[in-house]
């Protein structure tokens, strides 16, 4: 048995351990407390350096956090690995374990998603986007993942629609607002692409916004005069 599959038992183990144990935590007085953003493909600390905090303690509910953070950040690691190997089966299996720990992580669904309808299996892929936009309701990314899945895998604007106008509710890159026009366009929605396109301008480094913006207001011009 080799070195990657020990360290995924024992990570599974972990996991499995932290999951019975958490009920006699929260009896201790240390309830859990649903995690704002994920700490498992958290980015690296910087180098500046601050002002050393006091020492205490750490409580249960930190401890029992840092622990399961440390094992999932290790998981998605080797999931990353078997993903540049080829070896696909194995990375949407990890990451299937890392959201059970981690359900902030939003790339690990996008990444199992993205594999799975790669492979033809789109119920499942639709199945993992939903799952994180379930645990992801408040920012743009899920919404924008199973946009560009309904668009671009299925090739159903319509179905891509809802999910995009969503995603710009929320702060979000002008790809999506380009994505949102993209569909209006291909749904025959053509002021409502126009009004999309007019917010997309607004990010200077939109490039193509402007000449997209140009096309739609000179199709409807076209409309009006009967041609």
């Amino acid at each position: 048995m080799n070195q990657n599959v020990l360290f995924t038992l024992g990570a599974v183990a972990a996991l499995t351990v932290l999951t019975v144990c958490s009920p006699y935590l929260k009896a201790q007085g240390a309830p859990r407390k649903p995690l704002k953003k994920s700490f498992s493909n958290r980015p690296k600390a910087g180098t500046a350096k601050t002002a050393a905090p006091a020492l205490r303690s750490a409580t249960q509910e930190e401890l029992v956090d840092a622990v399961l953070g440390d094992a999932m950040n290790k998981i998605w690691t080797q999931s990353d690995e078997h993903f540049h190997l080829g070896e696909y089966n194995h990375s949407i299996g990890l990451n299937r374990i890392v959201v059970q720990g981690d359900p902030h992580n939003m790339e690990a669904y996008s990444t199992s998603s993205w594999l799975l309808w790669s492979s033809g299996k789109n119920e499942d892929a639709e199945a993992v986007l939903k799952e994180g936009i379930d645990a992801n309701p408040d920012t743009y990314y899920m919404y924008d993942e199973m946009g560009i899945y309904w668009l671009f895998e299925r090739r159903d604007p319509k179905a891509a629609l809802p999910y995009y106008e969503k995603a710009v509710k929320f702060d979000c890159p002008f790809l999506t607002w380009n994505s949102l026009a993209n569909c209006y366009e291909k749904t025959e929605q053509w002021q409502k692409a126009l009004t999309t396109w007019e917010k997309a301008t607004l990010f200077p480094q939109n490039a193509v916004a402007l000449v997209r913006l140009k096309r739609v207001r000179a199709r409807i011009a076209q409309q009006k005069n009967g041609r």
